[in-house]
Order: structure tokens, then sequence, then C-alpha cells
């Protein structure tokens, strides 16, 4: 069953080897150009970027792995085939993981196969699974660090909770979102009165931040450039114009939308369901928290608990949406709350259902209907995002990279050496064209401050910023901007005027000279 649910990502995989999304989520290409620059030599850098400082935002594990694919195979783009198999083989290595955590929670080995199945199916997993992104393999290792720990709690081994400490030091060197371990083990294991068994999980573990963090800030580039800041410092980042306490505002309206993810991960609305459209998976999202904390006030808190306490507190006060794919680490948890959940109320109904009171057999009829329409809701809604939603998300991104590569290709042939570009496909323009990229700023703060008029200013001003960092061409796509961006920004208007002057032009993609000013 666990094989046969492999099947539709295995042909989405197939289908996307080419890469032609390679830079979408800006994070990917980081992580590939990074890969690079450790398999040739030039040490641990952003070489994409101009200058080609250290890469001290992004930990090395998962670039590590992927340099192990430019050494085999250095010609790009013939190599991202291979890049596609080494990513691939994470959501396997997921699943297994999953499945043995959830077998450790209580789940029988059948109904454990067919939440990893289900999980297996659901399209954000399978969308998130072939881009050269951390979140899978680092769910694979966290998984691995609970299962350690637990073993460690239950034979008393200091032998386990140091392999947990270490897993969990190399889950934090793939991703630096595992931060929140740190505090999770040790409450976890002084709780349970297991002192000692906390101090071997905790050593390895703060050796790997503090290696990590040490050789990121001896490392760094220091510029008050939000650009520089932005591609080198995720804290940096958030700092940046930090207005006192507003972190309390992304934490306000990061709710919703974490509860939304959550939903999504269990059953994806794709479509919204008739008459609770976008409030449905806020539903599912919170029938799977109750389900979570049901089943700790049965069973006790476990380090996967605390963990995701930690966990969702940090998603809730950044500065970005906690959308499907931050939560991809604990989707274990959130899949294993739902069940839970799910079990306990059929088992409410089947107790009602067997009573003599006619009347409370009608509600708990009425009641299944609706868990069976749901059900089958979910049913199609898995299979409308594998058929429908995904092959038109592959179709988009050839149709663009088609455009894009033109693009590329005309700068490689008809821009001097060392010259510098504006886009928000950085990478894919430095890997096609040879040419260093910057990427225009982000607007997080101004997204949960509704505020446009910075907005504005900024895109206006983008040809100074460009001359700051000696850019002299832009690359402007029908993909660069998000949906805010795009309600705020009119892109084509504003390079249909000087200093922007049209080079290049294709159908979803076009090359401008960024004049000097008289």
């Amino acid at each position: 069953m666990l094989a046969l649910s492999l099947v539709p990502a295995t042909l989405f995989a197939w289908k996307m080897r080419h890469f032609d999304h390679l830079g979408y989520f800006h994070d990917d290409g980081m992580y590939w150009v990074s890969a690079k620059a450790l398999a040739t030599g030039q040490g641990y850098r952003i070489i994409s970027y101009p200058d080609a400082p250290f890469q001290t935002k992004y930990p090395p594990v998962l670039p590590l792995l992927l340099a192990g694919v430019w050494k085999l195979f250095p010609a790009f783009p013939e190599n991202m085939p291979w890049a596609m198999a080494a990513v691939a083989l994470m959501l396997p290595a997921f699943l297994w993981t999953m499945l043995r955590l959830l077998e450790s929670w209580g789940c029988s080995r059948p109904l454990a196969l067919v939440l990893c199945a289900w999980t297996a199916l659901n399209p954000y997993i399978i969308l998130f699974s072939v881009n050269l992104m951390p979140e899978l393999l680092v769910s694979s290792l966290l998984g691995c660090c609970f299962l350690a720990a637990q073993n460690s709690a239950r034979r008393e081994s200091s032998a386990a909770a140091l392999l947990s400490g270490a897993l969990g030091g190399v889950a934090y060197l793939t991703k630096a979102c595992v931060l929140p371990l740190l505090a999770a083990g040790p409450v976890w294991y002084a709780l349970g009165k297991r002192v000692r068994l906390a101090a071997w999980f905790v050593s390895p573990l703060l050796l790997a931040v503090l290696s990590w963090n040490t050789w990121s800030v001896r490392h760094m580039m220091h510029s008050k450039d939000i650009v520089d800041i932005y591609y080198t410092s995720y804290l940096g980042d958030f700092l940046h114009d930090l207005r006192g306490t507003e972190w309390l505002g992304f934490f306000v309206q990061n709710i919703p939308t974490l509860l939304n993810s959550a939903g999504n991960l269990v059953i994806p609305d794709v479509v919204g369901i008739p008459f609770l459209g976008p409030m449905f998976p806020r539903l599912v999202g919170i029938f799977a928290i109750v389900g979570i904390i049901r089943q700790a006030r049965k069973d006790g808190l476990g380090l996967h608990h605390w963990f995701c306490a930690g966990f969702c507190l940090q998603l809730l006060v950044w500065q970005y949406p906690p959308n499907e794919r931050f939560l991809i680490p604990i989707a274990p948890v959130i899949v294993f709350g739902a069940q839970a959940e799910l079990r306990h109320l059929l088992s409410m109904l089947f107790t009602v259902w067997r009573s003599a009171d006619r009347g409370q057999r009608v509600v708990a009829a009425a009641i299944a209907s609706v868990v069976a329409m749901i059900t089958l809701w979910a049913g199609a809604m898995t299979a409308v995002g594998n058929l429908v939603l995904l092959p038109s998300i592959a179709e988009r991104y050839h149709q663009q990279f088609e455009s894009s590569r033109n693009a590329y290709l005309w700068m490689k042939q008809n821009l001097a050496p060392g010259k510098r570009v504006l886009t928000y496909y950085d990478v894919p323009v430095f890997l096609y064209s040879g040419l260093q990229a910057v990427r225009p700023r982000n607007f997080p703060k101004e997204f949960y401050r509704h505020d446009r008029p910075p907005l504005i200013q900024a895109f206006r001003e983008l040809p100074a910023t460009a001359r700051r960092h000696g850019i002299g061409y832009a690359l402007l796509t029908d993909a660069d901007l998000d949906p805010f961006l795009r309600e705020t920004v009119d892109w084509n208007k504003l390079a249909s005027s000087p200093p922007y002057r049209l080079l290049f032009r294709a159908p979803r993609a076009a090359v401008y000279e960024i004049q000097s000013q008289p």
C-alpha cells in the first residue's frame, strides 16, 4: 500500500526532473548554488551573488549532500535529473520515519500504513518533495531523534540519549528551525526525572548549535544594506526595521494561517468546500490539535509535544506566514492528532448509536453522515490535487521556464562577462548565463502592516538600488511578484519608462538595461 501510494509522487518527480522551477522558492536556488561552490572548492559561499559572500544563512547539511551530485555530475543543467533523484529519496525516508513514529505512539501497523499512504498522496507533500529544499530531510532526522529519545527513556540509556541529541544536531545543521529542540529536550527529560540523560542529549545538540552560529558570526557579511542582510542572515532580516513588539502582530495574524496549513496537511483544500470555504482547513487544523491534546492527556507529554509547542511558537512570531511547507517537520504529529480525534468521535458515535434513545441515534446518524461526506470530499480533493492541480503547476513552471531560458541565453550571448543582473531568479541567471545576480528585497513586514506606500517607493527606487550594487540590467518575468506585490506594483508599467530600456522580450520574460542617470 505504501509503495503504491508513492506512485503519484514518483511520476511527478519524473515530470519535474529537469527543474524548470529552480529558483521559484529562492531558498532552493541558494542550496543548489552553495552546493556547487562546495563541490568546486570555492568554500561555502553564495557564488551567484556579487563578491561571493560566505553562506551564513543556511546550515550546510543539504548543500553538502547536493555537492555530491555536483561532484559526480558537474555539467549543468544535465545534472538536474540526478539532483531530483537525490531529493526524491527524501520522501520515502520521511514516510518510513513517520511509520515508526506512529507505531511508537500507539498506532497499529495497518493504521500507520494507511496514515503514511494518505500523507504520501497529499498534493502539498508531493509538491515540496520535488524541490531542493530541506523540509523532508529535516523531518526524517527529527523523527529519528524522537525515536532515539523514546528509546533512551524506556531503557534509561545514555548512549540512546547521546544518539538522539546527535540526530537533533544534524537536524539543526540541516535547518535552523529545529532550535526549539534545545529547550524541549531538557524540559522533557527533567520532568521525567532523567537529568543525566538530559545532559547526554543536550551535549551534541548544543555543540552543533554553537559550531554553526560561531562559524556564521565569524564569516558574516557586515552590511547595513537590507538586500545583503536578507541573503546572509535570518535573524538580521527579522530584526531589520522591527518596531517594538510588532512580533505580537505577526503572532496574531499567523494563527489562522498555521491552522489552515495544519488542516491542509490532513485534508488538502484544493477547492473550497461548499458553505465553509476557507474555514474548512482551519476547522480541520483545530480538529487535529484537539486530538493531539487529548492523546497527550491520555498518554503523557512526549518530546515531540514539547518540540511542537516551541516550534509553533517560533513560526507564529516569525515574519512570514507559516504555510504548509513550514509545518512538514511536525506533519506526523498533526496527522496522528487528526486520526486520534477521529477515532474518539467514531467511538462516541458508536456508543450513542447503541443507546435506546431514538433521538440520540438520529443525531449520531446525522453526524456520521457528515463524517462520511467529509471523507469522500477528502478523497476527491486528493484526486483533484494529483490529477489537476499538480499537472497545472508543472505546466505553468514549464511555460515560464521556456521564456526565461531564452532570456538567460540572450544575456549569455549579448552581455559582457562581469555584468550583474537584478532578478527574482538570481541562481538560474547565474547558472545559465554565468552572470552574477541580485534579488530585489522582500517586504514581509509591510505585508503584515498592510502598508503599501513603502512598496511603491521601493520599486521606484530600484534603479538606484541596482546601481548601488553595480547592477546594470534587469530580468523581469511574469512569475516575479507574489499576490500582495502584484496588487501594489505594476511591473510592466514601471519598466516602460526610463531609466529602463528594453533589450529583449520573450512571451513571459524581458531583459532591460538600467541606464545611468544623465
